[in-house]
């Protein structure tokens, strides 16, 4: 954790004691004020890049991976390779790693050196009225407690990234919840490679139409999720008053933001690690598996996070959807979520 500072970029006068004041996270995020402080990493690309997979033993076996990577360009996916992911791509390594694993790299060469530069030139001469208003709603909501972000800087870049894919892809101009996702992106690369990400993201790892204003293959994706969900945890939604419930509300957002906001950060990053990896399927199978512990939470603990005025799944539908949300933000164990996941070859 870091006390922000004025060479953080606090700025003088009134507020200045009250900005040293505020501790943030080993993410970047705010976590208050007047608490004790240590270290937090510094640094545009390294924004996130401690804590939640940095196991010392687990780090060794990387360096042969990082090797490959520097050597040759490229990692060989190896069933090594995948369950080292799903135990944790070390922070120190996201910025090299997620490009890699999706294939960053083949699709870049399909354009002009240049192209991100181009854009930002081409959107700079004027874009169409309804992107630019939807784009700047959207900036200052995003991750407003992160220090990136509390300053022009962040911003101008997120704007950036979200200005030039919107020229770059008419088809979708702009969908929101691409600003958290384009956010988390930029947490741990600068802005070009956080473009070529989500070009990656949108056109290989996700399925087609997933953010076009209609919006459909994220709900086929949907359509997909009830249908395995009721194939294979029935009992267990009836249970979580969540069978006949209009959950989609709730897990299209899931799978928007790539459950940005939706888990806590250290689970959400570890979802990343696997979805570079394993594309969309992952999202299916974390989503699945949230249902399943859900379940398992309501039976061990009588409900203590279900619906209703009462904290009960009798509150129908609207209690049940608001408590699987808050549910699945308390959702620290990762490794639990992951073998619920991944345990099942199906």
């Amino acid at each position: 954790m870091k006390r922000a500072s004025q060479s953080d970029g606090a700025h003088g006068g009134e507020g200045e004691e009250e900005a040293e004041q505020v501790v943030y996270d080993a993410y970047g995020f705010s976590i208050g004020h007047g608490a004790q402080a240590g270290q937090a990493p510094a640094g545009g690309a390294q924004w996130g890049g401690c804590g939640d997979a940095d196991r010392r033993g687990a780090n060794k076996i990387w360096d042969k991976f990082m090797e490959e990577l520097v050597d040759t360009g490229h990692v060989s996916r190896t069933r090594q390779l995948k369950l080292l992911v799903r135990e944790g791509v070390p922070g120190t390594f996201r910025s090299r790693l997620w490009p890699c694993l999706a294939g960053t790299a083949a699709l870049r060469q399909q354009f002009p050196p240049r192209h991100y530069e181009e854009l930002l030139l081409r959107t700079g001469g004027g874009m169409p009225h309804d992107v630019r208003v939807a784009i700047d709603k959207d900036l200052r909501r995003t991750f407003p407690g992160h220090r990136m972000f509390a300053g022009p800087d962040g911003l101008a870049a997120l704007r950036r990234v979200l200005v030039a894919y919107s020229a770059h892809a008419p088809s979708i101009g702009y969908c929101q919840s691409l600003n958290f996702v384009v956010a988390m992106l930029l947490l741990f690369v600068n802005e070009e490679e956080a473009f070529w990400l989500l070009d990656t993201m949108v056109r290989k790892l996700l399925p087609d139409n997933y953010y076009t204003p209609d919006m459909g293959g994220c709900l086929v994706e949907q359509e997909c999720l009830r249908h395995l969900a009721t194939e294979r945890l029935r009992e267990s939604l009836r249970r979580c008053s969540l069978l006949e419930a209009d959950w989609e509300v709730v897990t299209c957002k899931w799978f928007l933001c790539i459950f940005v906001n939706c888990l806590p950060l250290a689970t959400t990053l570890r979802v990343w690690d696997v979805f570079f990896h394993d594309g969309a399927e992952a999202l299916m199978r974390i989503s699945l598996a949230i249902f399943k512990l859900y379940d398992e939470e309501l039976l061990e603990n009588g409900g203590s996070h279900a619906g209703g005025s009462e904290g009960t799944p009798g509150g129908g539908g609207t209690g049940a959807l608001a408590s699987l949300q808050s549910f699945a933000s308390t959702l620290h164990d990762v490794d639990k979520l992951f073998q619920a996941a991944f345990a099942d070859p199906r």
